[in-house]
């Protein structure tokens, strides 16, 4: 028999260990249902939940034909590859879900220096050391300078996008009070927020205490689109 408590006239059943292992297969599910590779994909990917949401990567080819140079699809459709979703992916999602027809936030070229810009900053943490620590091992001739002679042309080339990049302020509090949240936010803390950390430019406004007004949302976007350029152009 079940029981039931009444407080303030409301009755409600009480939890059941049923109850909670259902609530965790709905969760387990959705979590599973959001991991799944876009249709499009090979079939070959596999499900992984902490890989985040997945876009189609359509790859392309120029072939030369009797008629000339001719674009094709690399790979046959069911069979495209996939990559993670990026900051730059929801931002555009977010644009066309306010305005179907309008322009786009980024150029190709601006989305695709901000990628390299990730992928670079990504493999230089992942050495774990620093140019001056192994410009002496390139000499060892022990078969690991060609992959020493690698991190460093990654070091210096990182080095230069960060050049590039600036520590130039983009938002700043004229008059900034004791309990004033808004801290100042520059060039380099915002490429790195939305290149390497994969948030979206509200998303760091909010982190650093900044309201959402076109004040504050022109020149951010603005200085993203200048830094990205910059490094595009390297």
């Amino acid at each position: 028999m079940s029981q039931h408590f009444s407080l303030l006239g409301l009755t409600a059943r009480p939890v059941t260990g049923k109850d909670r292992l259902s609530e965790e297969v709905d969760r387990v599910q959705a979590l599973l249902d959001g991991a799944q590779p876009p249709a499009d994909c090979s079939p070959e990917i596999p499900v992984a939940p902490g890989r985040g949401p997945m876009r189609v990567l359509r790859q392309y080819e120029t072939v030369m034909t009797p008629s000339g140079l001719r674009t094709r699809r690399a790979t046959a459709e069911g069979f495209h590859p996939a990559a993670t979703v990026d900051a730059f992916d929801r931002m555009e999602l977010q644009a066309r879900r306010r305005d179907p027809e309008g322009p786009a936030l980024f150029t190709v070229a601006q989305v695709e220096a901000g990628r390299v810009y990730a992928a670079l900053a990504e493999r230089v943490e992942a050495a774990g050391v620093k140019c001056s620590s192994i410009e002496g091992q390139a000499k060892a001739g022990d078969g690991s300078s060609s992959w020493i002679d690698a991190v460093i042309h990654d070091i210096q080339r990182y080095r230069r996008m960060l050049r590039a990049i600036g520590g130039e302020v983009v938002l700043a509090p004229q008059r900034r009070r004791a309990d004033d949240p808004r801290r100042t936010i520059r060039a380099r803390q915002l490429v790195d927020a939305v290149c390497v950390q994969s948030m979206t430019i509200n998303e760091l406004r909010r982190q650093y205490g900044w309201a959402d007004t076109q004040r504050t949302r022109g020149p951010l976007r603005e200085a993203l689109c200048g830094a990205l350029d910059r490094l595009y152009a390297l």
